[in-house]
């Protein structure tokens, strides 16, 4: 393994996003990420738009989405970032609005909602806030009015609604 690392020293860069609730550290082990490349069970996919401008970029490993896959518009604007593991997505992952503000921000795990999202409304103003588990709403959720007073808050268990 060691020419392996020698092999790629300085060629490889992690990218770790951050999320509103602190940083998704890589958890897949070094070896075996540069075997991965080695052996080029790890590829790039990239596509375009029909006027030239990129519309999608990601990982797969053996032929499944793996790490942060971005996708533009056809005016090179970012719309969607997500995080994949294995084929199932995992971790944090955006959308924005037209103008370029953040839209939408949550967690997946097992390509399941997992903890907290957040919407903002074009002008940036927060919308609505609150925790997923296993996929549906479960605590507390907040709704702001357009001035960003609290319209209300409504109380979730496994996506029921209970207050």
């Amino acid at each position: 393994m060691r020419l392996l690392d020698k092999r790629f020293r300085g060629r490889i860069r992690v990218h770790i996003e951050p999320c509103e609730k602190g940083l998704k550290w890589l958890k897949r082990n070094y070896e075996e990420l540069l075997e991965a490349i080695f052996r080029g069970r790890l590829r790039t996919h990239v596509e375009h738009h029909e006027n030239g401008q990129k519309r999608v970029k990601g990982n797969y490993m053996d032929d499944r989405k793996d790490g942060l896959w971005t996708y533009w518009n056809n005016n090179g604007q970012k719309w969607l970032e997500r995080n994949y593991n294995c084929g199932k997505r995992d971790g944090c992952w955006a959308f924005w609005h037209e103008n370029g503000q953040k839209w939408l921000e949550g967690n997946y795990k097992n390509s399941k909602k997992e903890g907290l999202e957040t919407e903002w409304s074009v002008n940036g103003q927060k919308k609505k806030q609150g925790p997923y588990k296993d996929g549906k709403e479960d605590g507390t959720w907040t709704y702001w009015n357009e001035d960003g007073s609290v319209a209300k808050t409504q109380t979730y268990r496994e996506g029921n609604r209970v207050d």
